[in-house]
Protein backbone atom coordinates (compact mmCIF):
# COMPACT_ATOMS: atom_id res chain seq x y z
CA UNK A 1 0.00 0.00 0.00
CA UNK A 2 1.39 3.40 -0.43
CA UNK A 3 0.59 6.08 1.95
CA UNK A 4 -0.13 9.73 1.51
CA UNK A 5 0.27 12.49 3.85
CA UNK A 6 -3.70 13.62 4.70
CA UNK A 7 -3.96 16.67 6.49
CA UNK A 8 -4.62 16.69 10.05
CA UNK A 9 -8.25 17.25 10.94
CA UNK A 10 -9.00 20.42 13.91
CA UNK A 11 -11.44 17.90 14.82
CA UNK A 12 -13.03 14.68 14.74
CA UNK A 13 -15.03 13.05 11.98
CA UNK A 14 -17.21 11.16 14.74
CA UNK A 15 -18.03 14.38 17.01
CA UNK A 16 -18.11 17.68 17.08
CA UNK A 17 -15.22 20.33 16.94
CA UNK A 18 -13.79 21.17 19.93
CA UNK A 19 -14.22 24.98 18.36
CA UNK A 20 -17.06 26.22 16.03
CA UNK A 21 -14.97 29.02 14.48
CA UNK A 22 -10.98 30.14 14.50
CA UNK A 23 -12.02 31.87 17.00
CA UNK A 24 -8.57 30.86 19.29
CA UNK A 25 -5.65 29.09 19.02
CA UNK A 26 -2.84 27.90 21.23
CA UNK A 27 0.36 29.45 20.99
CA UNK A 28 2.72 26.83 19.26
CA UNK A 29 6.21 26.58 19.75
CA UNK A 30 9.03 25.68 18.02
CA UNK A 31 9.64 22.03 18.64
CA UNK A 32 13.18 22.46 17.91
CA UNK A 33 13.83 25.25 20.54
CA UNK A 34 11.34 23.63 23.10
CA UNK A 35 12.74 21.35 26.03
CA UNK A 36 10.07 18.59 25.59
CA UNK A 37 11.65 16.66 28.23
CA UNK A 38 9.75 19.36 30.21
CA UNK A 39 6.24 19.02 28.71
CA UNK A 40 3.01 16.54 30.00
CA UNK A 41 1.69 14.40 27.32
CA UNK A 42 -1.69 14.41 26.69
CA UNK A 43 -3.39 11.07 24.76
CA UNK A 44 -6.29 11.59 23.03
CA UNK A 45 -9.61 9.00 23.12
CA UNK A 46 -12.70 8.27 21.15
CA UNK A 47 -13.42 10.74 18.85
CA UNK A 48 -9.99 11.76 17.73
CA UNK A 49 -10.06 9.16 14.71
CA UNK A 50 -10.44 10.84 11.06
CA UNK A 51 -9.51 9.14 7.83
CA UNK A 52 -5.53 9.54 7.30
CA UNK A 53 -4.68 8.94 10.89
CA UNK A 54 -1.18 7.88 11.69
CA UNK A 55 -0.04 8.47 7.91
CA UNK A 56 3.32 9.64 9.36
CA UNK A 57 3.92 6.61 11.14
CA UNK A 58 3.43 3.60 8.78
CA UNK A 59 6.20 2.60 6.99
CA UNK A 60 8.06 5.65 8.60
CA UNK A 61 9.84 4.24 11.86
CA UNK A 62 10.34 0.57 12.61
CA UNK A 63 9.48 1.01 16.15
CA UNK A 64 6.27 1.81 15.53
CA UNK A 65 5.95 -0.84 13.13
CA UNK A 66 7.12 -3.25 14.87
CA UNK A 67 4.05 -2.20 17.27
CA UNK A 68 1.57 -2.08 14.95
CA UNK A 69 2.52 -5.73 13.62
CA UNK A 70 2.08 -7.00 17.21
CA UNK A 71 -1.74 -5.37 17.26
CA UNK A 72 -2.58 -6.43 13.59
CA UNK A 73 -1.47 -10.04 15.21
CA UNK A 74 -3.64 -9.97 18.32
CA UNK A 75 -6.45 -8.07 16.19
CA UNK A 76 -6.84 -9.74 13.01
CA UNK A 77 -7.01 -6.44 10.50
CA UNK A 78 -4.90 -4.52 8.43
CA UNK A 79 -4.36 -1.24 10.80
CA UNK A 80 -3.02 1.10 7.70
CA UNK A 81 -6.61 -0.28 5.58
CA UNK A 82 -8.96 0.97 8.38
CA UNK A 83 -6.59 4.21 9.35
CA UNK A 84 -5.22 5.18 6.17
CA UNK A 85 -8.50 4.10 3.21
CA UNK A 86 -12.32 5.95 2.54
CA UNK A 87 -13.22 9.61 3.23
CA UNK A 88 -15.27 11.61 4.79
CA UNK A 89 -17.07 10.53 8.01
CA UNK A 90 -16.26 6.71 7.29
CA UNK A 91 -18.22 4.51 10.07
CA UNK A 92 -15.56 2.05 11.69
CA UNK A 93 -17.67 -0.15 14.65
CA UNK A 94 -16.83 0.88 18.12
CA UNK A 95 -14.71 -1.64 19.17
CA UNK A 96 -12.27 -1.50 16.66
CA UNK A 97 -12.27 2.49 16.12
CA UNK A 98 -11.06 1.95 20.72
CA UNK A 99 -8.33 -0.43 19.58
CA UNK A 100 -6.68 1.26 16.52
CA UNK A 101 -6.89 4.84 19.02
CA UNK A 102 -5.14 2.98 21.44
CA UNK A 103 -2.55 1.35 19.27
CA UNK A 104 -1.54 4.95 17.07
CA UNK A 105 -1.68 6.59 20.65
CA UNK A 106 0.61 4.22 21.69
CA UNK A 107 2.60 4.42 18.48
CA UNK A 108 2.98 7.80 18.42
CA UNK A 109 4.48 7.57 22.35
CA UNK A 110 7.06 4.86 21.20
CA UNK A 111 8.28 6.90 18.26
CA UNK A 112 9.04 10.33 20.15
CA UNK A 113 10.71 8.16 22.71
CA UNK A 114 12.85 6.70 20.53
CA UNK A 115 13.99 10.41 19.56
CA UNK A 116 14.66 10.87 23.15
CA UNK A 117 11.36 12.69 24.27
CA UNK A 118 10.21 11.69 27.11
CA UNK A 119 7.33 12.88 29.48
CA UNK A 120 6.99 14.38 33.39
CA UNK A 121 3.63 13.23 33.44
CA UNK A 122 1.07 11.82 31.11
CA UNK A 123 -2.67 12.15 30.99
CA UNK A 124 -5.17 10.77 28.84
CA UNK A 125 -8.74 12.19 27.88
CA UNK A 126 -11.31 9.22 28.73
CA UNK A 127 -10.02 5.98 26.87
CA UNK A 128 -6.82 7.54 25.89
CA UNK A 129 -6.00 6.66 29.88
CA UNK A 130 -4.90 3.39 28.55
CA UNK A 131 -2.58 4.31 26.36
CA UNK A 132 -1.31 6.73 28.93
CA UNK A 133 -0.87 4.18 31.27
CA UNK A 134 1.36 2.12 28.73
CA UNK A 135 3.21 5.17 28.18
CA UNK A 136 4.20 5.71 31.78
CA UNK A 137 4.83 2.01 32.30
CA UNK A 138 2.34 0.56 34.00
CA UNK A 139 1.65 -2.35 32.14
CA UNK A 140 2.83 -3.57 28.45
CA UNK A 141 1.43 -2.59 25.08
CA UNK A 142 -0.32 -5.76 24.41
CA UNK A 143 -1.62 -5.98 28.00
CA UNK A 144 -3.47 -2.68 27.19
CA UNK A 145 -4.81 -3.58 24.03
CA UNK A 146 -6.51 -6.59 25.42
CA UNK A 147 -7.77 -4.04 28.29
CA UNK A 148 -9.43 -1.61 25.82
CA UNK A 149 -10.69 -4.80 23.95
CA UNK A 150 -12.32 -6.16 26.86
CA UNK A 151 -13.94 -2.61 27.50
CA UNK A 152 -15.73 -2.74 24.76
CA UNK A 153 -16.93 -6.23 24.59
CA UNK A 154 -18.42 -5.38 28.09
CA UNK A 155 -20.33 -2.18 26.40
CA UNK A 156 -20.93 -4.59 23.98
CA UNK A 157 -22.45 -6.83 26.36
CA UNK A 158 -24.06 -4.39 29.16
CA UNK A 159 -24.89 -1.31 27.73
CA UNK A 160 -25.30 -0.88 23.75
CA UNK A 161 -29.09 -1.06 23.00
CA UNK A 162 -30.13 0.68 26.15
CA UNK A 163 -31.85 3.70 24.83
CA UNK A 164 -28.46 5.88 26.15
CA UNK A 165 -27.71 8.65 24.58
CA UNK A 166 -24.19 11.45 24.39
CA UNK A 167 -24.52 15.14 23.24
CA UNK A 168 -22.26 18.64 23.35
CA UNK A 169 -23.32 21.66 24.58
CA UNK A 170 -20.58 24.70 23.19
CA UNK A 171 -21.04 27.82 24.42
CA UNK A 172 -22.93 27.89 27.44
CA UNK A 173 -20.82 28.23 31.04
CA UNK A 174 -21.66 26.16 33.43
CA UNK A 175 -24.46 28.04 35.72
CA UNK A 176 -26.66 27.79 31.92
CA UNK A 177 -25.40 24.00 32.06
CA UNK A 178 -26.23 22.97 35.80
CA UNK A 179 -29.50 24.53 35.34
CA UNK A 180 -30.51 22.33 32.85
CA UNK A 181 -29.42 19.24 34.17
CA UNK A 182 -31.36 19.80 37.40
CA UNK A 183 -34.40 19.93 35.31
CA UNK A 184 -33.62 16.39 34.20
CA UNK A 185 -31.55 14.59 36.96
CA UNK A 186 -31.45 11.26 35.14
CA UNK A 187 -28.55 13.47 32.82
CA UNK A 188 -25.33 13.63 34.24
CA UNK A 189 -22.66 15.25 33.26
CA UNK A 190 -20.22 13.62 31.27
CA UNK A 191 -17.50 15.58 30.50
CA UNK A 192 -16.00 19.06 31.89
CA UNK A 193 -13.87 19.66 28.91
CA UNK A 194 -13.70 23.34 29.01
CA UNK A 195 -14.94 26.51 30.08
CA UNK A 196 -17.62 26.42 27.40
CA UNK A 197 -17.98 22.54 26.46
CA UNK A 198 -19.91 20.41 28.03
CA UNK A 199 -20.57 16.60 27.37
CA UNK A 200 -23.86 15.25 28.82
CA UNK A 201 -24.99 11.40 29.26
CA UNK A 202 -28.41 9.53 29.97
CA UNK A 203 -30.96 8.42 28.22
CA UNK A 204 -31.89 9.93 24.62
CA UNK A 205 -35.15 11.31 25.20
CA UNK A 206 -33.79 13.60 28.02
CA UNK A 207 -30.53 14.08 26.04
CA UNK A 208 -32.15 15.46 23.43
CA UNK A 209 -34.24 17.33 25.51
CA UNK A 210 -31.66 19.40 27.32
CA UNK A 211 -29.98 19.63 23.98
CA UNK A 212 -32.84 21.48 22.36
CA UNK A 213 -33.05 23.98 25.45
CA UNK A 214 -29.51 24.75 25.10
CA UNK A 215 -29.60 25.79 21.34
CA UNK A 216 -32.75 28.21 22.16
CA UNK A 217 -30.43 29.40 25.47
CA UNK A 218 -27.54 30.27 22.62
CA UNK A 219 -25.35 27.96 22.87
CA UNK A 220 -23.39 27.58 19.81
CA UNK A 221 -23.35 23.79 19.29
CA UNK A 222 -26.10 21.81 20.90
CA UNK A 223 -25.65 18.52 19.29
CA UNK A 224 -25.95 14.50 20.09
CA UNK A 225 -23.03 11.98 19.35
CA UNK A 226 -23.02 9.18 17.33
CA UNK A 227 -22.48 6.98 20.48
CA UNK A 228 -25.38 4.98 21.97
CA UNK A 229 -23.70 4.99 25.28
CA UNK A 230 -23.00 6.63 28.42
CA UNK A 231 -19.42 7.18 29.00
CA UNK A 232 -18.41 8.75 32.38
CA UNK A 233 -21.69 8.25 34.34
CA UNK A 234 -23.44 5.77 36.68
CA UNK A 235 -24.92 3.99 34.07
CA UNK A 236 -21.95 1.97 33.06
CA UNK A 237 -21.28 1.04 36.64
CA UNK A 238 -21.90 -2.40 35.77
CA UNK A 239 -19.24 -2.44 33.61
CA UNK A 240 -16.50 -0.44 35.86
CA UNK A 241 -17.58 -3.64 38.02
CA UNK A 242 -16.54 -6.42 35.52
CA UNK A 243 -13.69 -4.05 34.05
CA UNK A 244 -12.32 -4.33 38.11
CA UNK A 245 -12.48 -7.41 37.97
CA UNK A 246 -10.48 -8.13 34.80
CA UNK A 247 -7.62 -5.62 36.29
CA UNK A 248 -6.88 -8.36 39.28
CA UNK A 249 -5.38 -10.62 36.73
CA UNK A 250 -3.18 -7.76 34.79
CA UNK A 251 0.66 -7.68 35.57
CA UNK A 252 1.83 -4.35 37.27
CA UNK A 253 4.78 -2.35 36.70
CA UNK A 254 5.43 0.75 38.81
CA UNK A 255 4.88 3.48 36.70
CA UNK A 256 8.15 5.01 35.79
CA UNK A 257 6.21 8.89 35.45
CA UNK A 258 3.07 9.71 37.14
CA UNK A 259 -0.29 9.46 35.35
CA UNK A 260 -3.03 12.05 36.50
CA UNK A 261 -6.66 10.90 37.44
CA UNK A 262 -8.84 13.00 34.96
CA UNK A 263 -11.93 12.54 38.13
CA UNK A 264 -10.31 14.45 40.37
CA UNK A 265 -6.29 15.94 38.98
CA UNK A 266 -4.42 13.91 41.50
CA UNK A 267 -1.61 12.08 40.52
CA UNK A 268 -1.29 8.61 40.38
CA UNK A 269 2.15 7.72 41.33
CA UNK A 270 1.87 3.91 42.38
CA UNK A 271 0.51 1.01 40.34
CA UNK A 272 -2.02 0.08 42.94
CA UNK A 273 -3.33 3.26 42.42
CA UNK A 274 -3.65 3.18 38.82
CA UNK A 275 -5.57 0.19 38.70
CA UNK A 276 -7.89 1.73 41.20
CA UNK A 277 -8.02 4.72 38.79
CA UNK A 278 -8.87 2.28 35.79
CA UNK A 279 -11.29 0.25 37.37
CA UNK A 280 -13.73 3.36 38.04
CA UNK A 281 -12.89 5.94 35.50
CA UNK A 282 -15.24 4.48 32.70
CA UNK A 283 -18.08 5.79 35.05
CA UNK A 284 -16.82 8.79 36.77
CA UNK A 285 -16.76 12.06 34.67
CA UNK A 286 -13.74 13.68 32.91
CA UNK A 287 -12.66 16.66 34.63
CA UNK A 288 -10.88 17.89 31.75
CA UNK A 289 -10.47 21.50 32.89
CA UNK A 290 -9.36 21.46 36.33
CA UNK A 291 -6.93 18.36 35.32
CA UNK A 292 -5.29 21.19 32.93
CA UNK A 293 -5.21 23.53 35.51
CA UNK A 294 -3.59 21.51 37.93
CA UNK A 295 -0.81 20.42 35.21
CA UNK A 296 -0.21 23.75 34.71
CA UNK A 297 0.55 24.99 37.74
CA UNK A 298 2.71 21.86 39.41
CA UNK A 299 3.83 20.34 36.19
CA UNK A 300 4.54 23.64 33.48
CA UNK A 301 2.85 24.88 31.11
CA UNK A 302 4.67 22.80 27.73
CA UNK A 303 2.17 19.47 26.03
CA UNK A 304 2.75 17.29 23.82
CA UNK A 305 -0.56 15.65 22.13
CA UNK A 306 0.41 12.28 21.75
CA UNK A 307 -1.98 10.49 18.97
CA UNK A 308 -3.57 11.47 16.12
CA UNK A 309 -4.80 14.78 15.20
CA UNK A 310 -5.01 18.31 17.84
CA UNK A 311 -8.42 17.59 19.12
CA UNK A 312 -6.94 18.42 22.98
CA UNK A 313 -5.23 21.28 21.40
CA UNK A 314 -7.90 22.99 20.61
CA UNK A 315 -9.22 22.06 24.04
CA UNK A 316 -6.50 23.60 25.70
CA UNK A 317 -6.45 27.70 25.07
CA UNK A 318 -9.91 27.94 26.29
CA UNK A 319 -8.66 26.55 30.03
CA UNK A 320 -5.54 28.77 29.69
CA UNK A 321 -4.45 30.63 27.22
CA UNK A 322 -0.97 30.81 27.85
CA UNK A 323 0.05 27.26 27.79
CA UNK A 324 2.43 26.00 24.93
CA UNK A 325 1.00 23.09 23.08
CA UNK A 326 2.45 20.66 19.65
CA UNK A 327 1.20 17.58 18.48
CA UNK A 328 3.30 14.48 18.05
CA UNK A 329 3.54 15.26 14.31
CA UNK A 330 4.66 18.76 14.36
CA UNK A 331 7.48 17.35 16.68
CA UNK A 332 8.61 14.48 14.37
CA UNK A 333 8.62 16.53 11.61
CA UNK A 334 10.78 18.90 12.96
CA UNK A 335 13.00 16.19 13.71
CA UNK A 336 13.08 14.87 10.47
CA UNK A 337 14.46 17.78 8.76
CA UNK A 338 18.24 18.10 8.18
Amino acid sequence: MTYTKTPVLPFSIDQPSAVTVAEIDAPRQDPAATPWTTASWLFPGLGCRYVGMGYDLFGHFDVADELIAIAESQLGYDLAEVCLTGSGRKHVPARQEAQIIYVIDCAYAAVLKAHDCHPRVVAGHSLGSLAAAWSCGAYDFQTGLQLVTHIEELMEELIDGQGLAMGVILGLDDEAVRSQLALHPEVYRANWNSPLQHVIAGPATAVDHILASAATQGAKQAKRFGSERAMHTPYVNAVSARFRQRLETVSWSEPRVPLANIHDASMLRTAAHIREFLGDFLSQPVCWQSTMEALCQDWGSHFVEVGPGNLLSTMLPFIDRTAAINTASEILDQKAKP
